[in-house]
């Protein structure tokens, strides 16, 4: 005999409160366990002291284009502009980043990782796709696709209830792949029809 489902997998009008508070629960310690857990705790074990998290995903970022300026390193780690600029001399100073001058018609300079800059941090990626090769492996790849696809897609319904999501950043392009999903959700709210005020 089948026991009875409970009434949130049967309920036509979707997910009881209590359930969506599990889930969203639960991806927010998914989150810290990912960031504070097991990516901070590799950064010490590989790099040691030689790098920080901001430093990392400072670097992350600029790794991922060519074209970075200080008003994007402000905006990826929450930042004023004079506290990135301050972070980026720090890692300038240890030869990890490099400016470089302003084209004619650019108006600010551009960053790119030195020599020392790219082998530092692919120590890191390396040993984090090491590490999680191990953890992921015992589950199947249909089922972490479907979860990517469903944790982007309710990414994206919290980003389009912002009232500005063009001037949120997530770090999409350091974080996922090389695409930033904020900029899709704008671009297709700002294709959908308007409705009659």
């Amino acid at each position: 005999m089948s026991r009875p489902m409970p009434a949130e997998e049967h309920n036509p009008a979707g997910p009881t409160a209590q359930l969506i508070d599990d889930f969203v629960g639960s991806a927010h310690v998914f989150a810290l366990a990912v960031s504070h857990v097991m990516e901070q705790a590799l950064l010490r074990e590989v790099l040691g002291e030689r790098l920080s998290w901001p430093q990392l995903k400072l670097l992350r970022l600029v790794s991922q284009f060519d074209d970075q300026t200080v008003s994007d390193v402000a905006a990826f780690l929450g930042l004023t502009s004079a506290a990135a600029g301050k972070a980026i001399d720090r890692l300038v100073r240890r030869g990890l980043l490099r400016r470089t001058k302003p084209e004619v018609g650019q108006r600010a300079s551009q960053l790119a990782l030195t020599a020392a800059g790219r082998r530092l941090l692919k120590d890191y990626q390396t040993a984090r796709a090491r590490k999680l090769e191990r953890i992921f492996r015992q589950v199947p790849a249909a089922q972490l696709r479907q979860s990517t696809q469903l944790l982007d897609r309710l990414a994206a319904c919290i980003v389009s209830h912002s009232a500005t999501p063009e001037q949120l950043c997530l770090a999409c392009s350091a974080y996922l792949r090389q695409r930033c999903l904020l900029q899709e959700v704008v671009r297709r709210s700002r294709s959908y029809p308007q409705p009659d005020t």
